[in-house]
């Protein structure tokens, strides 16, 4: 019957006093309060009405928050109130219906991004948030933000698409709640854009100077031509897809060569420290690694370094990452200066790092993370010839975008103003250092086509590729969304499936950006000197 519905009085929680009360094996009739009480009292003669209020379910939230949340969602609230153990107050009640339930962190809603996203996302839904969880979690905003919104501002999509107009034509922007693209993001909430045409520019001729038979430099040269591209917006998704199947092709059959090549102009991290430490001689070096900056992202953070700080760059080429494109292989390779299958048997960390730089250097070498300001500048004072920082912040913001609505050109172009890194650049120059800087692997715009139910996707948050123990398993989920390819220099326990295209291991449909794939963008760094001239020199060192 419509409206009903019929449970045995064993499978509901006992614990409840009036549940208590029922003999066991009774059959229940759940009847929500009002007009279809008088089926049961037109059909039934043995029967009697047991009433249960919202504040018997729920004893330990408020009512009226409960009450504001719509029944469909009250199993998973009821689950919610089952791991609470003693009464909210209301505030509190808002807050866990906010997590729990509508997977929306107040926290993370407080910092500019975080509450653009949730704006979005909630714009972009068949409904928003109960009246009285969005005054919440409206009172926790900075009074700046806040005096700016209604109370309302994340109760039903509407009133969230009109929070994002407002602020488009407000102040707002000295806030940095701009930095994502608000226009972006209002042309797809009011057109319904399709996210694949977004950054889309006009095909480019470029894309048929890669083929199958290019030599590594060449391709090289195209990855940088295509990277420029991207950073202008300037690659269709046809032509990404179709460079990045010939990319693939000419990985698969060439990247052991790579990895074996004695040109000089052939850079891999492998052997890039080795490289720079000979050619660079008794010139001392501040050596900056850059988590998962690709050539596109650099190309953005290098120009607004030269536009708006004097930092320009003088030298500038880029390097094959190690494959897979993951920090634990792919950054570890240029402090082990080693494939993969020859690492030393300890786990990957900042500590191993710092270890093996100084086993190199010696008394010459320090390590430093991008936040040991005072460290590095120690090192620049004592005159330390080998210095090398590590910076995670990019990786960690690169992480955060969420195409269609942000974009690793609008994220770069914001990172680089407010990253330390400037800074540590500044001072190195400052102290008489050539500074280089490069990156362990690039990043990707990519779309979800799921995941096998087992395989680790790596700890690092790379979503391209899943490393299986043994090769028979891996084959086994093989599919139409991926590939199996092992690359030269892997351990003999990694066995990585690849996602195919610009595609990800990751919920169908939703849009990341990731690397540990086979793409231009992921496996091309750049290997860049920078200075306070603008003299470009034809050779690398």
């Amino acid at each position: 019957m419509s409206g009903m519905t019929i449970v045995d009085a064993e499978t509901l929680d006992r614990s409840q006093p009036i549940i208590k009360q029922l003999p066991a094996g009774t059959q229940l009739i759940v009847v929500p309060d009002g007009s279809i009480r008088h089926v049961i009292e037109a059909t039934m003669t043995d029967y009697r009405w047991v009433t249960i209020s919202v504040g018997e379910i729920f004893n330990r939230l408020s009512n009226d928050i409960v009450k504001s949340v719509p029944i469909k969602y009250w199993d998973r609230l009821f689950d919610l109130h089952s791991s609470v153990k003693s009464p909210l107050t209301q505030e509190e009640s808002a807050l866990l219906v906010a997590r729990g339930v509508y997977g929306i962190d107040p926290l993370f809603i407080v910092d500019h991004i975080g509450l653009m996203k949730i704006l979005v996302d909630v714009a972009l839904s068949e409904e928003g948030l109960p009246q009285m969880v969005s005054s919440v979690i409206h009172s926790l905003l900075p009074a700046t933000i806040k005096d700016t919104m209604s109370s309302d501002f994340l109760s039903n999509p509407a009133k969230a698409k009109d929070t994002l107009h407002r602020i488009r034509n407000s102040n707002l922007d000295e806030l940095g709640l701009l930095q994502p693209s608000l226009e972006i993001m209002l042309q797809i909430l009011d057109q319904g854009t399709d996210v694949f045409q977004l950054y889309s520019g006009p095909p480019d001729h470029f894309a048929e100077l890669l083929n199958d038979n290019v030599t590594p430099s060449e391709f090289v040269q195209y990855g940088l031509r295509y990277c420029a591209a991207l950073s202008a917006d300037k690659v269709s998704m046809n032509i990404a897809v179709a460079s990045n199947e010939i990319a693939l092709r000419w990985l698969q059959s060439n990247y052991a060569l790579v990895l074996r090549s004695a040109n000089p102009n052939v850079l891999k991290l492998t052997t890039l420290v080795s490289n720079l430490n000979s050619q660079i001689g008794e010139t001392p070096l501040l050596f900056i690694v850059i988590d998962g900056m690709g050539l596109q992202a650099w190309n953005v953070v290098q120009s607004v370094w030269s536009k708006h700080y004097g930092i320009h760059v003088t030298r500038s080429t880029a390097a094959f990452a190690v494959l897979p494109t993951i920090t634990s292989l792919s950054r570890r390779a240029i402090f082990e200066g080693k494939v993969p299958a020859n690492f030393t048997n300890t786990k990957h960390s900042a500590r191993l790092e710092r270890k093996l730089w100084v086993s190199k250097f010696g008394s010459d070498g320090s390590y430093f993370a991008s936040d040991e300001i005072s460290g590095i500048l120690d090192a620049f004072a004592l005159g330390k010839r080998r210095i090398c920082v590590v910076d995670v912040t990019w990786d960690d913001r690169s992480h955060k975008i969420k195409p269609p609505f942000d974009s690793i050109n609008h994220a770069a172009g914001f990172w680089a103003s407010q990253t330390r890194v400037l800074q540590v650049v500044k001072q190195g120059l400052d102290s008489g250092y050539r500074v280089i800087l490069t990156a362990d692997h690039g990043q990707v715009q990519c779309q979800g086509q799921g995941r096998p139910d087992y395989g680790e996707l790596t700890g690092e948050r790379s979503k391209r590729v899943i490393l299986f123990k043994n090769k028979a398993l891996r084959d086994s989920y093989i599919d139409e969304d991926s590939f199996a390819f092992d690359p030269t220099g892997v351990s003999s326990d990694c066995w990585p499936l690849f996602s195919t295209q610009l595609n990800s291991f990751d919920h169908k449909g939703s849009l990341s950006v990731s690397h540990g794939g086979l793409s231009l963008e992921e496996v091309l760094v750049p290997v860049v000197e920078v200075g306070y001239s603008e003299r470009k020199n034809s050779n690398w060192i």
